[in-house]
């Protein structure tokens, strides 16, 4: 087995974490433990109740679809390919932006459930908007668990109602993009203390571009599954991009 690439931690890896200063010299006495656990040819495991994996994830800061409810369908009389049913966008600062027509089939009123949004990207309280549509006075309701509803009864015969325009705030902290969650198998034994992110790389083909990015988990166990909430200071830089990261887990 061949000892991976090894160097001391230094203060300048770390620009944006000015707290890490009293933990390198820790860190770097216990990473050259396992160095020279590993150099030995001993695994990680045997040495540690830790484990070593490596996600790739594709970051998409685009709009995301949203099933819709039986009496409702997408809008398609305009034939220029605008309208595209119902879908929501993450933004800076926890916004939740809408945009979309969709098109009632049959009669609706204020018990009819538009669609219902992610639990991560769900308003902390309620929110009503005015909204476009032939009929009048039609108010759209975001609910705390996720279900929207017209407000305002909507005959089968309008042609749209529209959800342009609508913004909210979610009530917690949403994924930074659709990436997320990421669930993978722990092989640790019993309960994981911490997950934390060694290394992040841009993946272009079949090369990799390591990042100095301060990067940090949201994240939590059910039984021997991991689950990535969110990962902060990673953004997508358009749709499709691919980042390799490599992470510990620590058992406790």
């Amino acid at each position: 087995m061949k000892p991976p690439e090894y160097r001391n931690l230094v203060r300048e890896d770390f620009a944006e974490a000015p707290w890490i200063e009293k933990l390198i010299r820790p860190l770097n006495a216990v990473l050259g433990q396992v160095r020279a656990a590993l150099a030995n040819g001993l695994t990680l495991g045997e040495n540690l109740n830790a484990q070593v994996k490596t996600l790739d994830v594709t970051l998409r800061d685009e709009f995301t679809s949203l099933t819709l409810g039986a009496k409702f369908s997408p809008y398609t009389a305009d034939m220029d390919g605008h309208y595209q049913g119902l879908q929501y966008r993450i933004l800076p600062g926890h916004e939740i932006a809408l945009r979309g027509m969709i098109a009632p089939n049959a009669t609706v009123t204020e018990a009819d459930i538009i669609a219902t949004l992610p639990v991560d990207v769900r308003p902390g309280v309620a929110h009503t908007f005015p909204v476009a549509s032939v009929a009048n006075n039609v108010h759209w309701t975001v609910h705390t668990d996720g279900t929207m509803h017209c407000h305002g009864t909507v005959p089968a015969s309008s042609q749209y109602v529209s959800s342009d325009g609508v913004r909210f705030k979610a009530g917690g902290v949403p994924p930074a993009n659709s990436a997320w969650p990421v669930r993978f198998k722990s092989t640790i034994r019993g309960k994981a203390v911490g997950v934390l992110v060694l290394r992040v790389a841009e993946v272009r083909g079949r090369e990799e571009f390591p990042l100095a990015v301060a990067a940090t988990l949201s994240w939590d166990q059910d039984g021997e599954n991991i689950t990535i909430r969110n990962m902060a200071g990673l953004v997508g830089k358009g749709t499709g991009v691919i980042y390799r990261l490599t992470l510990a887990v620590i058992g406790g």
